[in-house]
């Protein structure tokens, strides 16, 4: 096995590591994107229920 395979293995070995990477990131951010939603809609919800705040 010479070198050139050696550093195209782990070049591979590497990137897919690196891809896994972005990906449980990305999954992360949508999940807390989703967390930010559901707390805007309800707050939304508590400050435009009708007479709430009128006297």
């Amino acid at each position: 096995m010479d070198w050139q395979t050696v550093i195209d293995v782990l070049t591979a070995v590497c990137a897919a590591y690196a891809a896994m990477g972005v990906y449980r990131l990305q999954r992360g951010q949508d999940h807390m994107a989703g967390k930010v939603q559901a707390i805007e809609a309800a707050q939304n919800a508590h400050v435009n229920a009708p007479g709430l705040h009128s006297r």
